[in-house]
């Protein structure tokens, strides 16, 4: 069975918990929004410009 993605979340970030004592536990904070384009390219993102349609 195929989920459905919520498209509200493609192309976002968000923060997540991670156990340091069990990696393969985390949980996505889909309430804690990350905007700030630095915090997000230390964490290793890398970020792609938009492209807008020429009209």
């Amino acid at each position: 069975m195929k989920k459905k993605i919520n498209p509200n979340w493609v192309n976002k970030y968000f923060r997540v918990r991670y156990s340091s004592k069990d990696p393969e536990i985390n949980e996505i904070l889909l309430d804690q929004w990350v905007s700030d384009t630095v915090e997000i390219e230390a964490a290793g993102f890398e970020i792609r410009a938009k492209r807008h349609s020429k009209e």
